[in-house]
């Protein structure tokens, strides 16, 4: 029902324009619309309908499934006072820091677990209007209705839609610099190159990656004010001062990204199909793109859709010979800032090829509802997709099984394992986060809670496979009758027992 309301919210605003008025004709420069084009009703109805629409599914799922180890590691960064909060996010928690700055905020309203997840719907309701006000100014009115819809049904976009973490935002400084350099290229003020500055610099704060979105948007070729140039001092000065402030963290921690596995084959191929939307969904969004190459080419004067292809193509090109020559960083996720741009070029090529058979509004239509259809039956919308599915399935067994008397202990500070046991003062755990100064403290150790766990009637252990339990839990396992072993991929939950 989610799914189906949002798809309604974006064509509510049909009957409210004119549609014979809209055909696809995409601008030739970065001039942008009239002085007084922001009055006209069609320029907002399906930005604020698409940003409505994102809001409703993320509103649906912020609380499908407890938090993966990610998220949890975020709740954990943000869960403390302001200076040990700074002292974490400087030296000891290396990527997103803008993005940890603005949840820390967020969250001084509430640590619920749903409330945090709603910052990143609320990034993702902004890049959902961002893109489609931007393809409709740009592209015109159909563009702008199949770029709502591929991206609210979009399997990437919903995957980071309610995702604890700061993808979301990603798309949002990515837009934000291409809209904010054209403002900058048709006049350029001091105002506007502060804007872009610290925009940039945020976005290379979130990923440093993000420095080929603003090189692809800086080198391409488009009509630029006099001045342009001189007001890019500003621009550099802005970015450099804002990404400076979080350059510590990654230096303290270049450790922290050594998981990524080297790009293979097989990794090339599942990497790309997540970040397209999977092998239904990717066949359509290639269609599009190359529907849309080719409009670029046959018509070269097509600055603003050359543009963004080339964001679109060439960042998760770019991704891949960093990852291929320097280190692997072949994630779908660090390709968040292009996918935007992905969905508006490709929703550019599938309008233009309607043009091919007809101008009718029916046709468009149908091509809109289809392009609905197809993400919809590549993803489900009404349930949050598994990330780290065995964390997940041990908080959902230990939510079965827990009552008043058990007690649980760890055997490694397992990120979401922890965080769920944090908010349950009826439980209790050998390690937890308590100081704030630090990200991954113990807050109990062994000889502390030793009097507590023997005269327990239930001990479920926590047993993370990967991370070697210390003698002492050895121990008061072989003291006990080991009555379940339940396994999750690398997490396995003993229940333990006293000997009969």
């Amino acid at each position: 029902m989610p799914a189906v309301c949002a798809g309604l919210v974006v064509w509510a605003c049909v009957p409210c324009v004119q549609l014979s008025s809209f055909s696809f004709m995409a601008t030739t420069n970065v001039a942008g619309p009239p002085t007084r084009a922001w009055l006209r009703p069609d320029r907002h109805l399906l930005p604020l309908a698409a940003a409505a629409a994102t809001t409703l599914l993320g509103l649906s799922r912020v609380n499908d499934q407890p938090f993966w180890y990610d998220e949890a590691a975020t709740a954990r960064v943000v869960d403390r006072g302001l200076d040990g909060f700074v002292d974490v996010i400087t030296t000891q928690e290396a990527g997103q820091g803008p993005y940890y700055v603005g949840l820390w905020i967020w969250t001084r309203v509430s640590h619920d677990d749903a409330w945090i997840r709603l910052f990143s719907v609320a990034g993702a309701a902004i890049a959902a209007a961002a893109i489609v006000r931007y393809a409709v100014g740009r592209f015109g009115w159909w563009v702008g209705a199949a770029t709502a819809l591929l991206l609210v049904t979009h399997p990437f976009f919903l995957r980071y839609l309610t995702e604890a973490r700061g993808y979301s935002w990603m798309m949002v400084t990515g837009v934000a610099v291409v809209v904010l350099h054209d403002r900058l290229a048709r006049s350029p003020t001091q105002r506007t190159a502060l804007g872009l500055g610290a925009t940039a610099g945020i976005g290379l704060a979130l990923n440093p990656l993000f420095v080929l979105l603003i090189a692809a948007t800086f080198v391409f070729p488009v009509d630029r004010a006099e001045g342009f140039w001189r007001a890019c001092g500003t621009v550099l000065t802005a970015a450099a001062a804002i990404f400076a402030c979080f350059v510590p963290a990654m230096l303290a921690r270049p450790d922290q990204i050594d998981w990524i596995r080297p790009v293979t084959v097989e990794e090339f191929r599942t990497v790309t199909l997540e970040f397209l939307g999977g092998s239904i969904l990717a066949w359509v969004v290639l269609i599009g793109i190359l529907a849309a190459l080719t409009l670029a080419v046959r018509r070269s004067g097509n600055l603003t859709l050359g543009r963004s292809l080339l964001i679109a193509i060439g960042y998760p090109v770019g991704v891949l010979l960093f990852s291929a020559v320097v280190r692997p960083l072949w994630l779908a996720r660090y390709m968040a800032p292009a996918f935007p741009f992905l969905v508006l070029g490709a929703s550019a090529g599938l309008i233009a090829l309607t043009e091919i058979v007809s101008s009718r509004p029916v046709v468009k239509i149908a091509l809109a509802c289809g392009l609905a259809g197809v993400g919809i039956a590549a993803s489900n919308p009404l349930v949050d997709q598994t990330r780290g599915a065995t964390g997940r399935e041990t908080i959902d067994y230990l939510l079965m099984k827990a009552s008043d008397d058990t007690v649980i202990i760890t055997n490694a500070p397992v990120t979401e394992v922890l965080h769920f046991l944090g908010y349950r003062p009826d439980l209790d755990v050998a390690a937890l986060p308590d100081d704030d100064h630090e990200l991954d403290p113990l807050r109990r150790d062994w000889s502390e809670i030793a009097n507590e766990v023997a005269d327990a009637e239930r001990v479920e252990l926590v047993y993370y496979t990967a991370w070697p339990a210390s003698d002492d839990v050895f121990a008061f396992v072989e003291s006990r009758d080991v009555q379940h072993i339940e396994t999750f991929g690398m997490y396995e939950v003993w229940t333990l027992v006293p000997r009969s």
